[in-house]
């Protein structure tokens, strides 16, 4: 959240050079309750609003000491866990055969039609899922 005295206020992103000052990209903008779309990096910054930032843990830790320009707003949890999950949803790519470059591999040799896939696709995935929503917190907890 930019503070009163932020050199940022009234500047875009891109005249902020936000991202070579903070090594953060900024993925999400809001005005008091308006959440901004489109073009973020022209959206002139005022005081108040709320970035959203993604980088680097160590630059999101560093901000944390610029008090002169923003408060950081933090949640509790850890963002391993939320990568993890990100990660695994897209790697489990099981139902159709174009989904993976392997899968279309294997359609020929195997003789395999698009329902073959989708038979065993979506129980798999939903297997997946399952184990994953619940293996993921064990392995990688949300709060230290």
């Amino acid at each position: 959240m930019l503070t009163a005295t932020s050199d940022l206020a009234g500047k875009t992103v891109v005249e902020s050079k936000f991202r070579t000052r903070f090594g953060l990209t900024m993925i999400g903008l809001r005005h008091g309750d308006t959440a901004q779309d489109g073009n973020l990096q022209d959206e002139k910054l005022g005081i108040g609003d709320t970035l959203l930032v993604i980088g680097l843990w160590k630059s999101i830790q560093r901000l944390r000491t610029d008090t002169a320009n923003l408060i950081v707003l933090n949640l509790p949890a850890e963002p391993y866990p939320f990568a993890m999950i990100v990660a695994l949803a897209a790697a489990a790519a099981f139902m159709t055969p174009i989904s993976s470059p392997v899968n279309t591999l294997v359609v020929g040799p195997g003789n395999y039609t698009f329902g073959d896939f989708v038979k065993v696709g979506v129980p798999f995935t939903l297997v997946v899922m399952v184990v994953c929503v619940v293996m993921v917190p064990i392995l990688l907890p949300l709060y230290k």
